[in-house]
């Protein structure tokens, strides 16, 4: 199974990478590509990525997610994954406390692209899992802000 990394530049809303959302059990990333990145994104979709295209007013958008554990189906043994690496536009390590990436943030977002075998066919697809996100130009998440300024002292909860 091959993996390669591919990276899609855009506008990031609803980010999830310090604290997984809680409902899915994932750290995601809804991202709104540049056009070049559409490009990709639509060349991945040729190739049998099952992430959905989906249009709003703001733009075309889709959502990339990484699990917090992979469990593997043969042995049922579940392993823990990493969060995602995030990094500020001069490619520091923040920590999580001194950015919440905020809705409109542009962002570089790093995808581990991989070839999969389709459930109960001997056809293969691809699918991405969402790897880093480069903070480029932080628009920074006011909820959080105001939650800290409130004195909640582990700030938003999601």
């Amino acid at each position: 199974m091959a993996t390669e990394t591919i990276y899609l530049k855009g506008k990031a809303k609803f980010v999830k990478v310090f604290q997984p959302d809680m409902k899915y059990n994932k750290w995601q990333v809804l991202l709104y590509p540049d056009e070049p990145s559409l490009k990709v994104i639509r060349g991945l979709q040729d190739e049998g990525i099952k992430n959905k295209l989906k249009q709003d007013d703001d733009g075309f958008n889709m959502t990339f997610s990484r699990p917090t554990f992979r469990e593997d189906r043969k042995t049922g043994i579940t392993t823990p994954l990493a969060p995602p690496i995030v990094r500020s536009a001069d490619g520091k390590t923040p920590h999580p406390e001194a950015i919440q990436i905020g809705n409109g943030s542009d962002v570089q977002v790093g995808l581990e692209v991989y070839d999969h075998s389709q459930p109960g066919t001997i056809k293969k697809a691809k699918a991405a899992r969402l790897k880093s996100i480069r903070v480029d130009n932080l628009v920074p998440d006011e909820r959080y802000i105001q939650s800290m300024e409130a004195g909640d002292e582990i700030g938003m909860q999601p």
